[in-house]
């Protein structure tokens, strides 16, 4: 085992060898509650050998089948907010075991949900965690009709001509600066967000951020 990283809530993470051969990166936290001895592979052997005919019942399997739901049906009241956008579900999740073994060994706890981190990517082990209720309202897509930019985190100052950026955090507004254009506040905004870690969502990519930079916007 070996210090591979952190995760993007600075949580370390770990290059674990599995008893099959395979290699792993398994969070410290996992580690610490003794659930990431095995690789996913081995994990989602076990739990089918283990839960073939009770997985269906678990709320894992719960917030899988409504995952799917609002990817793939068309019919489904929240699919014009997913699937509608082109969001879906990697391939490794398609399979329920899998994706509840990644959940087991992931934070999954009875009064968390699924919450992809930035909002305009799929399903995916990179992009999703467990996150309380307020946690997912702060990471909401939304731009409202009031803001004229198109932009997240990016208004108007009248009577002056320029273009403010600021954030959100725990209820107080943190003011990123005045700019000349709305695309160059939209820059400032995601480039705090990317600088501190933050899971929110973006206006752009940290590529399409640091090319648009370099391009002088």
């Amino acid at each position: 085992m070996s210090l591979a990283g952190k995760t993007s809530s600075r949580e370390l993470t770990y290059l674990c060898l599995c008893e099959c051969g395979r290699e792993s990166i398994v969070r410290g936290n996992a580690l610490r509650n003794g659930l990431g001895n095995r690789c996913h592979g081995c994990s989602s052997a076990e739990t089918k050998n283990r839960t073939t005919h009770g997985l269906s019942k678990t709320p894992i399997y719960t917030s899988w089948k409504a995952m799917l739901r609002r990817c793939y049906v068309p019919k489904c009241a929240e699919f014009i907010n997913y699937g509608g956008r082109g969001i879906g579900v990697c391939e490794e999740w398609r399979d329920p075991a899998i994706f509840y073994a990644w959940a087991l060994t992931n934070g999954w706890a009875k009064n968390l949900s699924i919450d992809r981190m930035n909002v305009n990517l799929s399903y995916s082990p990179n992009n999703c965690r467990w996150a309380t209720t307020a946690q997912q309202r702060e990471n909401v897509q939304v731009v409202t009709r009031a803001n004229k930019s198109g932009y997240r985190g990016v208004s108007l100052k009248h009577g002056r001509g320029v273009w403010l950026s600021r954030i959100m955090i725990a209820g107080k507004i943190i003011h990123l600066g005045h700019h000349s254009t709305a695309l160059e506040a939209a820059i400032t905004h995601d480039r705090y967000i990317f600088d501190n870690g933050l899971l929110r969502p973006t206006n752009f990519t940290p590529y399409e951020v640091e090319a648009r930079a370099k391009a002088g916007y």
